[in-house]
Parts: structure tokens; C-alpha cells; sequence
């Protein structure tokens, strides 16, 4: 099913589970039941990520979300304070406010972003802007919420980044869980559309001068194991809600391994010397 023109808010209180829920599981139980249950403080990338996001994909509805509060303020110095309280004050009215820099960042980042051929033919091609699909995923209620999704085409996510060369950003795309959310993003559309041939792009454009932009998609292994993920965490979640068990860390002592590229050649050619003693 697909619904059209639902806001974020009443997205997030919708009872399907989502690609946010189940990134929460690579924690522990413990620490979705504490998101759920309390959310986390939008941090100023991600202000500025969504900020970007309505004026690359929805620049109509900038008014309608966004309240400009000019340049911010020193808020330890009596005018910054009152700016900050008139922005509680704003917000509580359903407007976020942002300021001059994040504003000139975001209008760099949309322009960066329609320089990039590619990238403007992904967002000017007919389709729909964050519409919501929903469908049973495991026996379980699934919905995911895609920036933009082309009529019969193929599936985009616009992600803000610090560097979006595909070298950092693969970190970046591992330490945030893109592929599981990839995965279960193409799950679920392919489940409404009735085959599997939908694809993935994601659109990294930078948050930092030059703004640079890059596109990528995700090899058959990465979605694999996306998938892999999120099926394994939306089991346990279901476990979860079965018991109202919401189990943290293991109480018994963990080994710390380090990744592969943490031990240089002459230090592995030493070790493997003296193991051999």
C-alpha cells in the first residue's frame, strides 16, 4: 500500500516497523526500548540535513515547515538568550527555525546536488516525494518512507555527509546502517510492485564547501547483508514484544577486536613470527 502526502510526524507514530527501529537492535533491545520510548536530540547536521532535503525534493513546502531566524546569536549573551527563547517558542508552534549559515548551505548543497546531471534527472523524473509504503515483512507490519521514488524507477535517499568520495563514505554507510535500510526499502517496494528489479541510489552530497556530490548504489553482497540484518532484528524485535523483554549488553566479559586495518604488515609479520615459537 502506498500512501501519499503524510507528514514525518505522523509517519513516526504510525505502529509499523521501520529501517530507524530496527538500526536501534545493532545496540541491544534495551536501547530501541529507550529511543522509542524518549527519541534523540536532532543534532545540527542532521538540522542541516533536513533543511536540504525540503529544498532539493519539496522547496514548495519551505514555508509551510521553516521559519528563517536570521544570523544566530552567541545564546550565553542576553540577546542569544532571547533568540533562543524565541525559537522554543516557534517550534512549539510546528515551525523549525533555522539561520542565515544553514540556510546558505542548504541553497549550495540544492544547487550542487541539480549541477550533478545524473542526480537531476533521478529528481525531476516523475514520481512521488516521501511517500510511505507499507507491507508485511516476516509476518510483520513493515512501512519505509523513500525521499524520492520513481514511477516505476528506481528508489532515492538523499544523505548529507562530510565527504561522500565512496571511499569515506562506505564507512559512513556501514556506521549508520544505509544498507539495512536499502534493503528493507527494496523488500518492501518490490513487494508492492510485484517484482524484483527495483533499484537503489543513494545521493551523498556534502554539508561542507565544495559541496561536493556523489552517487552510489549497493553491490548484490551489501543488500544481502542488509537484509541479513534486518531480518535478524526484526525476529528479535517480535521476541521482544512477544516477552515485553528488552535485554542491554551481555553481562559476561566481550573480547574487543579491532578491525583488519588497524595492524600494518610489519606488525603482522612480527606476530605471526613469534606465535610460531
Amino acid at each position: 500500500m502506498i500512501i501519499k502526502n503524510l507528514s514525518h510526524s505522523e509517519y513516526h507514530k504510525r505502529p509499523e516497523i521501520g529501517a530507524s527501529d530496527l538500526k536501534q537492535f545493532r545496540l541491544s533491545p534495551a536501547h530501541f526500548r529507550y529511543w522509542k520510548d524518549h527519541g534523540t536530540e536532532e543534532t545540527d547536521a542532521q538540522r542541516l540535513g533536513t533543511l536540504a532535503h525540503c529544498l532539493i525534493l519539496e522547496p514548495e513546502k519551505f514555508s509551510e515547515r521553516f521559519c528563517c531566524g536570521g544570523k544566530k546569536l552567541n545564546w550565553t549573551k542576553r540577546d542569544g538568550r532571547e533568540q533562543k527563547m524565541w525559537q522554543q517558542d516557534t517550534e512549539m508552534e510546528g515551525l523549525k527555525v533555522v539561520y542565515d549559515h544553514e540556510l546558505q548551505a542548504s541553497e549550495m548543497m540544492d544547487k550542487s546536488i541539480r549541477s550533478n546531471e545524473f542526480a537531476k534527472e533521478l529528481l525531476t523524473s516523475n514520481g512521488l516525494v516521501e511517500c510511505t509504503v507499507l507491507s508485511e515483512v516476516l509476518g510483520a507490519q513493515c512501512k519505509c518512507r523513500p525521499d524520492r521514488l520513481v514511477d516505476s524507477g528506481p528508489i532515492i535517499d538523499i544523505k548529507s555527509t562530510r565527504c561522500a568520495h565512496k571511499d569515506f563514505f562506505s564507512k559512513d554507510a556501514l556506521k549508520y546502517g544505509y544498507h539495512i535500510q536499502a534493503a528493507l526499502y527494496l523488500d518492501i517496494i518490490n513487494s508492492e510492485r510485484g517484482h524484483n528489479n527495483t533499484e537503489h541510489f543513494i545521493i551523498a552530497i556534502e554539508n561542507e564547501p565544495p559541496y561536493g556530490v556523489c552517487i552510489h548504489l549497493f553491490p548484490e553482497m551489501e543488500i544481502e547483508l542488509g537484509r541479513h540484518e534486518y531480518r535478524k532484528y526484526l525476529t528479535l524485535l517480535q521476541e521482544c514484544m512477544e516477552y515485553d523483554s528488552w535485554p542491554g549488553y551481555p553481562e559476561k566479559p566481550q573480547e574487543l577486536h579491532f578491525p583488519r586495518y588497524a595492524f600494518d604488515k610489519e606488525f603482522m609479520n612480527l606476530f605471526n613470527e613469534t606465535a610460531e615459537i
